[in-house]
């Protein structure tokens, strides 16, 4: 974040246990030991506001596996591992 968009100057986070009951290889089920999820919320010097979002039970049935969204005063831009897409703001409707 900091290369990108600007110095960090203060961080909320917060993890979470949203599948508590897994299932191994076998389909045996077992209860979860670590949390699945994990939220970040960056505060940037410039006033942005930057958030991370992780989880292992995301079920990956879409276009990108990992997925980065900027927005802002100029227009919006999505990258992933293949594709990225631009839009400029005279776009956006």
């Amino acid at each position: 974040l900091h290369e990108l968009f600007g110095r960090v100057t203060s961080v909320t986070a917060h993890v979470q246990t949203h599948v508590p009951q897994r299932w191994d290889e076998r389909g045996k089920p077992y209860e979860a030991t670590a949390d699945d999820a994990a939220y970040g919320i960056f505060q940037l010097a410039g006033g942005a506001v930057a958030q991370i979002n992780s989880s292992w039970t995301v079920r990956v049935n879409r276009d990108e596996l990992v997925e980065f969204q900027v927005d802002g005063t100029h227009g919006s831009a999505v990258a992933g591992l293949r594709n990225c897409r631009a839009q400029h703001r005279s776009s956006t409707p």
